[in-house]
């Protein structure tokens, strides 16, 4: 939501308990409410709002749980919400309004997602046409990132290719930039991702990217257009694959056993660029699966497959080799978001999504925004699932048609 404007936005519906019917409920455990808000505060959220403020006792949203049970006696989702509200105040002005760090950012363009919708690139697996050929391209990239504990942000074209944009400025400000399945793309913008890496940014390009010009046409130019000098290879054939391909890396690359190309391969020629990763395939072996060159003061790497999670991750943790890592995850069940506040502070939000109790060593002097602890470089913090206390039967509470009572659930 943030890279919808690139601002800040406003959360208008969290679920308060389970959702769904009565063979569909699984109630928060204590602190996901917790947890939940302060992840989309770290993304930027400037607003939690709960729906329901009561759950209803009619109606096809009977069992969607408000911050109220049927019995509209305050219970233990009323006593969390209340508790995360009194943080939110203790907070203050700090936690509003935050931008969330970048890592990496993914271009995301609606001309290809709609093109691709209609004349899809890839299959499914009975081999009908995937109308989610778009999405699919993109998510193999995003999850990668997550899943290698990097903060991933969207730029929309119409965002990235404004009159105002500088490909020197946006390169200083975001290094590692993904254009991949970008079909639909007016020479232009095939131009400023070329200036981009070529003033210092790190340019990922995927499958597709640069064939297709403003109005659908398969370009006539060297694929991909605009950008084969810069990536140091060129192509002319491309293939689907109905089942995943092995890979190998070269030495410097960690590449798990799992990793595989899926769905669809690049001829990819290199004219200067230096293989990363090969196929283990009698044909396609010919071709690399991800190449790297450098590019003026930047790089340009080319991945010619829809790599899989294990794939993607690795390519991630290589592309982010040179990014500060000091403020990353310290176990796989853990995610480190980072943020900075209007007035310039930065704040450090870490997460254990797990009940199994896990740690973190601060690499830096910090203060807990919300106790006022400070903690030394190389203190540990712990992070460790709570059962809290069983709240006591209370009296009810106005309904909703007091707004009084809704901001005290803020407090």
């Amino acid at each position: 939501m943030f890279s919808s404007r690139q601002e800040p936005f406003l959360i208008t519906e969290t679920n308060a308990q389970a959702i769904g019917h009565t063979w569909q409920n699984e109630p928060p455990s204590d602190g996901q409410w917790r947890q939940a808000a302060w992840a989309l505060v770290s993304r930027g959220a400037t607003m939690i709002e709960y729906w329901h403020w009561h759950t209803l006792p009619f109606g096809a949203e009977t069992y969607w749980g408000g911050v109220l049970p049927h019995s509209q006696l305050p219970g233990r989702t009323y006593q969390q919400v209340s508790a995360l509200g009194d943080e939110f105040r203790r907070a203050g002005a700090a936690a509003a309004g935050l931008t969330p760090d970048a890592d990496i950012v993914i271009v995301y363009s609606n001309d290809t997602k709609w093109s691709l919708e209609e004349i899809p690139t890839l299959s499914t697996v009975s081999g009908a046409p995937d109308h989610r050929s778009y999405q699919a391209i993109i998510d193999a990239f995003y999850r990668g990132a997550f899943d290698a504990g990097l903060q991933v942000r969207f730029i929309h074209t119409s965002q990235l290719f404004g009159p105002d944009s500088d490909p020197a400025v946006y390169a200083a400000d975001h290094p590692l930039l993904v254009a991949a399945g970008l079909l639909i793309a007016g020479d232009e913008d095939l131009k400023w991702l070329e200036r981009y890496a070529f003033v210092g940014g790190h340019l990922v390009v995927g499958i597709r990217t640069g064939y297709e010009d403003h109005e659908a046409r398969a370009r006539i130019e060297p694929k991909p257009a605009f950008l084969t000098d810069a990536a140091g290879i060129w192509y002319d054939e491309f293939s689907t694959i109905d089942a995943p391909i092995a890979v190998t890396a070269t030495s410097g690359f960690d590449l798990p056993a799992d990793a595989r190309a899926t769905r669809w391969i690049d001829g990819v020629t290199p004219d200067g660029a230096e293989t990363l990763i090969s196929y283990e395939h009698p044909h396609f072996g010919r071709w690399p699966a991800m190449t790297t060159r450098t590019h003026g003061r930047g790089r340009v790497s080319y991945v010619g497959t829809v790599p899989n999670l294990a794939l993607a991750i690795a390519i991630n943790r290589w592309l982010a080799k040179d990014l500060d890592s000091a403020w990353r995850r310290q176990s796989e069940q853990q995610t480190v978001t980072g943020a900075t506040a209007v007035d310039g502070t930065r704040l450090r939000i870490i997460h254990n999504w797990s009940f199994t109790p896990s740690g973190f060593v601060v690499p830096a002097a910090v203060r807990d925004l919300l106790s006022d602890n400070t903690f030394g470089v190389g203190e540990r913090i712990s992070l460790a699932f709570r059962v809290m206390p069983e709240p006591r039967r209370r009296r009810p509470v106005a309904t909703a048609a007091s707004t009084g009572s809704l901001a005290h659930v803020g407090q």
